[in-house]
């Protein structure tokens, strides 16, 4: 099938099997309240443009360049479903767009998966405040391709992802009030602060930001790794950094550019079967200059008579096996 412009008003579209939707039309395309139970191209599309949320339960997939606008609507639009969205080119100039029109709140339901890169979430015009609250999954996983989230404000409650090589760009602050922000030997580039409320942040790669406030969890690493982060950091009372030992070659670090202020609890753990042994050091946290210190430092108990040492210094915070 071939839409060649025009709209789709209500009800569910479904092919049989092998079958794919084509949104081909330099033209607007419009498509209100509909729910897409298909494979589905928007192929060198202009416009299309969206009323009453869309429900996307298959795969739907964006090639070219083009705008997918969610009309303006003072009660929400709601991109939803149980499939794929992705934006997937291989054109280096491409891009596509997700524009947020007027004084509108856009939600990414709780199990759709938003992928690919050359995607730019933005607000169509400056009448109101654009929102997009993320439920489900946003995930740049496209090499050396950027997806850039630009709304007036930007809030997640579910999982946002930068997989290896990929970044994900957020124009302003970040709030995250549940849900996970996973790093895979991603970048994740913010132009303001970001405030982790709830949920944790994980992973390995870079942060560039302002600052990080850590008022919950972070985890460095998948089991083991480094993050790092060009920036301040600020953990809260509340907050938690989480570091794994697996060996002297084999732990977590969270390296910070500038200043870390710190507080809250400290959690050591080991991994791997790993046993430490008599004089074995971990580097677990570099940064510029420091404030503070940890109100807690958990540390896992160890035999044969041997304790741990806890160093901060001026650069660094160490663990020593005495």
């Amino acid at each position: 099938w071939q839409i060649d412009g025009g709209t789709i008003e209500g009800g569910s579209i479904t092919t049989t099997e092998g079958a794919t939707l084509e949104f081909t039309s330099n033209y607007e395309n419009s498509l209100d309240g509909v729910t897409l139970d298909i494979e589905a191209q928007l192929d060198n599309y202009d416009q299309v443009r969206i009323d009453n949320g869309l429900t996307v339960n298959g795969t739907l997939t964006a090639f070219g360049n083009g705008d997918l606008i969610f009309n303006s609507d003072s009660s929400g639009q709601l991109l939803g479903g149980t499939g794929d969205l992705i934006f997937n080119s291989d054109q280096t100039v491409a891009d596509n767009q997700i524009r947020i029109e007027g004084d509108t709140t856009l939600t990414i339901g709780s199990e759709l998966t938003l992928s690919g890169g050359n995607l730019t979430i933005n607000s169509l015009n400056n009448n109101g405040t654009s929102r997009l609250l993320n439920l489900g999954t946003i995930r740049a996983d496209l090499i050396n391709e950027t997806i850039v989230i630009d709304p007036d404000l930007f809030e997640n409650k579910g999982t946002l992802e930068a997989l290896e090589n990929s970044i994900v760009e957020i124009t302003g602050n970040y709030t995250q009030t549940a849900g996970i922000t996973n790093l895979q030997d991603g970048t994740l580039d913010i132009t303001g602060m970001g405030n982790i409320e709830n949920g944790s942040l994980v992973g390995s790669g870079t942060i560039n930001a302002t600052e990080i406030i850590n008022d919950s969890l972070l985890n460095p690493g998948h089991s083991t790794g480094i993050l790092n982060l060009n920036g301040n950091y600020t953990q809260t009372i509340d907050g938690i950094l989480n570091i794994e030992i697996g060996g002297t070659n084999d732990f977590d670090k969270l390296d910070i550019s500038n200043t870390a202020n710190l507080s809250g609890n400290l959690d050591i753990s080991l991994v791997n079967n790993y046993t430490p042994m008599l004089g074995d050091s971990f580097e677990i946290l570099t940064f510029g200059a420091h404030l503070g210190d940890f109100t807690n430092v958990n540390l896992p108990s160890l035999s044969n008579g041997l304790e741990w040492d806890t160093q901060l210094d001026t650069n660094s915070f160490t663990l020593t096996v005495v």
